[in-house]
């Protein structure tokens, strides 16, 4: 049984007892006919009405309209049976003690608040003989702060409890990180149409985690082209920090300056995860304590980041283990292909002594039958036939060692796939740089698998072999083209000059596979993995900046 389904039903358990303690207490003004003001008929006859009204609403009301009607039964009741009683006298005025405790069942999508408040007035009006007595209308009102406070926690209890659920089956939906903003993005949404978001106007969610006095931008519900600079102070503040959101100053992220701002530490296995939350200007005064109202949904939140996060730690590693053997396979493959090659001049020749051999004519019977002999016992053409024809199978077999389709992305699932590469090697994102056109919009033919190995072992190279700058460029070179620029300064570059030229020429050559690849497994694993993708990817080296630089170049398809 579902925790919703449990609630209903306690409360249904709940509604009948109370509802079976108000008719008892009643009864018993009944009984006693000195408080009764009319006639006994007239309350027998209510009475047998209230009890075939409630079988009415039952099995002959829609769902919608069985907490009105209820209500509308129960106060009439209770201002019949205590018309003109003392309500100074504590068991009179329990019969609307006991209806306020049940007010949560009367609630429906079409009931309104202030028809249940306006009914309890109404009938403590009436029941006084309409005589406005203040301390009798002033008891339900103390009873609608501590039911509003009540509520109040309840919403927020229900809602983190409906969002963390949420959070979690997006988790296992949209597992991989390409879709993981969609994880932020229906945070702010399901807050801005909940009943909070009257209140707690959501502008932008943006999710960091502080690493070494930094802070790393991991998602947003807006994507960030330039990653802002926070101040000391600021990440001060956020490492003392507990429980209570930080109220910050403005922020400019995007060219947008957000002025109401507040960040949310949570902490999860020894990370701390900070949340800015950008709110609009017309925002409720207890904004904070709304804050950390939600601060649940944002802890599990930053849950399911780490996990994903952990996840792609072990994706990696994963993948430097299968390009490891991929490689092995290419270098097999090269091999496949080297035998092949120098098999085939001596098939034809075997072939054609095979041919020559099995004239008659050319032969005398002696040497004829020798001949014959030695090519029924010699099966060497046969078995060197076999070799090659094995070779060509595994030649075929490595071009199916990446099958997964392309999709068709936008450039910021390569932006944040880059990203993410990079953090995982360096811990920071401030090498990763976008100067290109905020308003170019790329669609993009994207195969995420191949992608994997690619940059995976792009940015493995540069952090074993760079010890100096090292960064990533994502421009637009020519209108529809989107281009990724991986540099990092050359270690003992004049020492290396000579070999890296001739490695960028060799690279940069078309037809140069066979060849290329026995110099170096890493780039000619990428440039094989490419090249069966069509992909446009070149090597150079900038002398004036002394930079070796990889260059891949995406083209825009149509939307």
């Amino acid at each position: 049984m579902i925790t919703a389904d449990l609630d209903y039903n306690i409360r249904k358990i709940n509604s009948f007892i109370l509802r079976g303690v108000l008719i008892s207490l009643l009864l018993f003004n009944y009984l006693d006919s000195s408080f009764n003001y009319f006639q006994p008929r007239l309350y027998t006859i209510f009475i047998v009405v209230y009890v075939f009204g409630m079988l009415f609403q039952l099995y002959g009301l829609p769902i919608k309209y069985r907490g009105i009607f209820r209500y509308l039964l129960d106060i009439s009741l209770i201002t019949l049976f205590l018309y003109e009683k003392d309500l100074g006298n504590t068991l009179f005025f329990l019969p609307y003690i006991l209806l306020l405790f049940n007010s949560i069942n009367y609630s429906n999508s079409k009931s309104r608040t202030l028809v249940f408040i306006l009914g309890i007035h109404l009938s403590i009006l009436i029941v006084d003989g309409f005589s406005l007595v203040f301390r009798h209308q002033l008891i339900p009102v103390i009873f609608y702060v501590f039911m509003l406070i009540y509520y109040t926690r309840k919403i927020f209890n229900q809602f983190n409890s409906d969002l963390i659920k949420l959070i979690g089956d997006l988790f296992a939906q949209n597992i991989s990180e390409s879709s993981s903003y969609k994880i932020l993005h229906e945070v702010k949404k399901r807050i801005s149409r909940s009943s909070i978001g009257y209140f707690f106007k959501l502008d932008q969610i943006f999710l960091f985690r502080l690493i070494n006095n930094r802070l790393v931008l991991i998602k947003g519900t807006q994507f960030i082209r330039e990653l802002p600079d926070f101040s000391d102070e600021i990440i001060g503040k956020i490492k003392e920090s507990k429980e209570k959101p930080i109220k910050g100053a403005s922020v400019i992220i995007n060219t947008i300056e957000y002025s109401n701002i507040y960040w949310q530490r949570t902490d999860f296995e020894n990370s701390t995860y900070v949340y800015l939350i950008c709110l609009k200007p017309a925002t409720f005064m207890l904004q904070e304590n709304i804050i950390i109202g939600l601060k649940p949904v944002f802890s599990q939140v930053s849950k399911v980041f780490h996990l994903m996060n952990s996840l792609d730690y072990i994706k990696k590693n994963s993948a430097k283990t299968i390009k490891e053997k991929v490689a092995y396979v290419l270098d097999a493959k090269n091999a496949m292909h080297f035998v092949k090659n120098k098999l085939t001049p001596i098939t034809n020749i075997l072939d054609l002594v095979d041919r020559y051999f099995k004239k008659p004519e050319n032969l005398d019977e002696r040497k004829e039958k020798y001949i014959k002999e030695k090519l029924k016992n010699n099966r060497g053409n046969v078995q060197i036939k076999e070799v090659i024809s094995k070779a060509e199978l595994m030649i075929k077999g490595v071009d199916n060692l990446i099958a997964k389709d392309d999709v068709k992305v936008s450039e910021r699932v390569i932006i944040d796939s880059v990203r993410r590469h990079w953090f995982y090697h360096f811990e920071n994102l401030d090498d990763v740089r976008l100067n290109f056109n905020k308003e170019s919009n790329f669609n993009i033919s994207f195969n995420h698998e191949l992608f994997d190995f690619v940059f995976t072992d792009i940015i493995e190279n540069i952090s074993k072999y760079s010890t100096g700058i090292k960064m990533v460029e994502f421009i637009e070179d020519s209108p529809g083209t989107l281009t990724v620029l991986f540099k990092n300064e050359i270690k003992d570059y004049n020492r290396k000059i000579q070999e890296l030229q001739e490695l960028v020429t060799q690279y940069n050559q078309p037809d140069n596979d066979e060849i290329y690849s026995r110099k170096t497994h890493g780039l000619s694993f990428i440039r094989g993995l490419m090249k069966r993708k069509k992909i446009k990817n070149v090597i150079s080296i900038e002398r004036e900046t002394k930079m070796f630089i990889f260059k891949i170049t995406f083209i825009s398809i149509k939307s």
